[in-house]
């Protein structure tokens, strides 16, 4: 599932990459022990993505894998 600036209110999509932000440096960063170094690099990426989804006229992606199935009988 591919959620763009052109198909999603970008607010909507700032907040949830701004959640992801936190989550993943903050708390996974802590968890695995991330270098100061490397915890400003994600910090710098996640703030480059912010950035082109709050631009009006900026064009941003997120990819979800999404699947399904059916356990056998």
């Amino acid at each position: 599932i591919v959620i763009d600036t052109n198909n999603t209110d970008r607010k909507c999509f700032a907040d949830v990459v701004e959640a992801w932000k936190n989550f993943s440096v903050y708390t996974i960063g802590t968890r695995l022990h991330l270098s100061q170094v490397s915890q400003n690099s994600l910090l710098a990426g996640y703030d480059a993505h912010l950035r082109t989804i709050r631009n009006p006229h900026g064009y941003s992606t997120w990819v979800m894998i999404a699947a399904s199935g059916r356990k056998p009988l």
